[in-house]
C-alpha cells in the first residue's frame, strides 16, 4: 500500500499499473530552483519497447555474462536489464522483480538498485513507494532514473549554490506540510514513514541549522526524517538538538558528505595505545587490540573515539597517513577514509557505503598504491576475501573478490586468486588467477598459494604447492606478449619451491 500523498496528483501509479520511475536526481521542478537536466536517453522515443522486453524476459528470452563481482561463474547477470531500466514506465516491474522467480533476473535487479540512493531498505515494498512520485520528479543518474529528492550535487562551492534555491522551496513547502513519506523499512518498521523530500536538503550545508532544529518538530514527520538521517551519519552524541548543534558547530568547510548526509570533518586524529599515550610515530610495534583512534576537536582536543584495532586499519606514504575504519557508531556500518598530516592534521574525509563489501567481516591491511589508490584487504572466510581499490579523488569504491592480492611494480595491476565457494564445492573444482576483473588462466585449489609479480620482466609468477604427493605448479604470465598474456606452466617439487 503506497504511502499518503500530500501533494502530487498524476504520480506513476495511478498512470500505469507498470511505471514507476528510476535513480538520482535532477529535473527542473518550476519555481524551485536551476538545477541542470539529462537528456533523455534514445530508447525513450520508442512507446512500448519497454513492454516488449519485458514479455521477453518473462519468457526466458535473455542474454547473460557473468558477473566480476562474485566469485563463482554460476552467477549470471541478464544483459537486458539494463536496456529496460533506461524506462520509467518500467520500473514497477523492476522493482518487483527483485523478487522473480528467475534467480539471474532476480539477482541482476537486486545488483542495479544496490547503487541507488534510496535512503530506507532494499525491500521491494519500500522502492515502490520511493518511486511513488511524478515523471518530472525523475533523473538520470548514469544508467538508471531516481526521484531528485535524492539528489547529490557536486562536492564543490557551485555545487551547493546550485542546490541552495530548491531547498530553501523545500524546507517551506516542508514547514507548510506540502510534502510526501514513504515507509523506508516496511519489514521491520512498518508504521514508520520519513518524508521524501527532506533527502535532498540534507546535502545542502547552509540547511543544518534548520534541520537539527527540525529533530524536536512538534510535527512526527518531520522530527523522526530529520532523527533517522542524523542516526545514518553516526554521531558521537545523542540526536538531540543541543548535542547535533554542538557536534556540528565547525565552519562549513568541514562539513563533508557522508553518504546521505553531511558530517563533520574531524579536526585531527590521533592512534593511542590503552592507556591514552600516542602511538602514532611508534615504529616496530605490533598493533594491539586494544589500540584506537580517536578523533581530537575543538579548543581543547576533547577526544571522541572512532574504532578500536579490529576495526581499523593503516597505512604510510610519503606525506601522509591513511586510516580505514569501520563507523559502528551508524546504523550502516560505513567505511570511512582519513587521509592526515604527519601531526594528525586530517587532509581529506570520505565516506563508502557497506553494500560493497557487506559479506566481510574484518579488515585486515591497508596498502597505499599511489597519491591517489589505497587497498584495502578484508576476510570473508578462509578462502575468501574482498580487496578493496579506493580511488581517492574520484571517490570511487572498486570490489575485488578472491585471496593472495598483489600488484605489480607499478602498482597500477592488481592480481589475485578466485577460489571456488568455500563449502558445497566438489573436489578438483579450479581456483581462477585473475588480474583486475580479467581471468587469466585457472589452477589447482590450494590454501597456501603464493603470487608474484616480477620486479622488471613484466611476468606474473603463481606457485601452486603440492597437494596428495603430487608435485606443485610454477605457472608464468607474461604480459610482454602481446593484447593477450602468455601463460606457461611448470612443474616443480617441494624442494624446487
Amino acid at each position: 500500500m503506497m504511502g499518503p500523498r500530500v501533494v502530487s496528483p498524476g504520480t506513476l501509479a495511478q498512470k500505469c499499473a507498470v511505471r514507476v520511475p528510476c535513480l538520482l536526481l535532477w529535473l527542473l521542478v518550476a519555481g524551485c530552483g536551476d538545477v541542470r537536466e539529462t537528456p533523455a536517453p534514445k530508447t525513450s522515443q520508442k512507446p512500448g519497447h519497454y513492454e516488449q522486453i519485458i514479455s521477453r524476459l518473462d519468457k526466458g528470452e535473455y542474454a547473460t555474462y557473468v558477473s566480476p563481482r562474485f566469485w563463482t561463474e554460476e552467477v549470471l547477470r541478464v544483459r537486458e536489464i539494463a536496456d529496460l531500466s533506461e524506462y520509467k514506465e518500467a520500473y514497477p516491474w523492476l522493482i518487483r522483480a527483485m523478487g522473480h522467480a528467475d534467480r539471474n533476473i532476480a539477482d541482476t535487479v537486486c545488483e542495479l538498485f544496490e547503487a541507488s540512493g534510496t535512503p530506507g531498505s532494499l525491500e521491494p515494498e519500500s522502492l515502490l513507494e520511493w518511486y511513488d512520485v511524478p515523471d518530472n520528479e525523475l533523473i538520470r543518474k548514469g544508467i538508471m532514473w531516481e526521484p531528485r529528492f535524492g539528489y547529490v550535487p557536486e562536492n564543490t562551492e557551485a555545487g551547493q549554490r546550485e542546490v541552495a534555491p530548491r531547498c530553501r522551496s523545500l524546507m517551506a513547502k516542508i514547514e507548510r506540510g506540502e510534502y510526501t513519506t514513504f515507509r523506508p523499512e516496511p519489514g521491520s518498521k512498518p508504521n514508520f514513514k520519513i518524508i521524501r523530500e527532506m533527502q535532498e536538503v540534507f546535502l545542502w550545508k547552509k540547511a543544518y541549522p534548520w534541520l537539527i532544529k527540525a529533530v524536536d518538530n512538534p510535527n512526527k514527520d518531520i522530527s523522526n526524517t530529520a532523527c533517522y538521517y542524523f542516526h545514518m551519519g553516526g554521531p558521537p552524541c545523542n540526536v538531540s538538538v543541543e548535542s547535533l548543534r554542538n557536534w556540528y558547530n565547525v565552519p562549513e568547510d568541514r562539513l563533508v558528505r557522508a553518504g546521505l548526509i553531511l558530517v563533520p570533518m574531524p579536526k585531527r586524529i590521533a592512534e593511542l595505545d590503552a592507556a591514552g599515550n600516542s602511538i602514532m610515530h611508534t615504529k616496530d610495534r605490533p598493533p594491539r587490540n586494544e589500540d584506537a583512534i580517536w578523533c581530537l576537536d575543538g579548543a581543547d582536543d576533547r577526544r571522541i573515539p572512532l574504532a578500536t584495532k579490529s576495526h581499523y586499519v593503516k597505512a604510510t606514504a610519503p606525506d601522509s597517513i591513511y586510516y580505514v575504519y569501520v563507523d559502528l557508531r551508524s546504523e550502516r556500518y560505513p567505511i570511512r577514509v582519513v587521509e592526515c598530516a604527519a601531526d594528525g592534521t586530517v587532509k581529506r574525509f570520505q565516506s563508502y557505503n557497506r553494500r560493497s563489501w557487506e559479506l566481510a567481516n574484518a579488515l585486515m591491511e591497508l596498502t597505499w598504491l599511489s597519491a591517489n589508490r589505497l587497498f584495502v584487504d578484508t576476510h570473508v572466510n578462509p578462502s575468501l576475501g574482498i580487496g578493496l581499490e579506493i580511488d581517492l579523488d574520484a571517490e570511487k569504491l572498486t570490489p575485488y573478490y578472491g585471496v593472495d592480492f598483489t600488484w605489480d611494480e607499478d602498482r597500477k595491476r592488481i592480481a589475485y586468486l578466485l577460489p571456488p565457494p568455500h563449502f558445497g564445492t566438489p573436489p578438483g573444482i579450479p581456483s581462477k588467477l585473475m588480474v583486475g576483473h580479467t581471468k587469466i588462466c585457472e589452477v589447482p585449489r590450494r590454501i597456501h598459494s603464493e603470487l608474484y609479480w616480477h620486479p622488471t620482466d613484466n611476468k606474473l609468477l603463481a606457485f601452486i604447492p603440492p597437494e596428495d604427493g603430487k608435485l606443485g605448479q610454477l605457472v608464468v604470465v607474461d604480459f610482454s606478449s602481446g593484447p593477450r598474456p602468455g601463460v606457461k606452466r611448470f612443474q616443480v617439487k617441494l624442494q624446487d619451491h
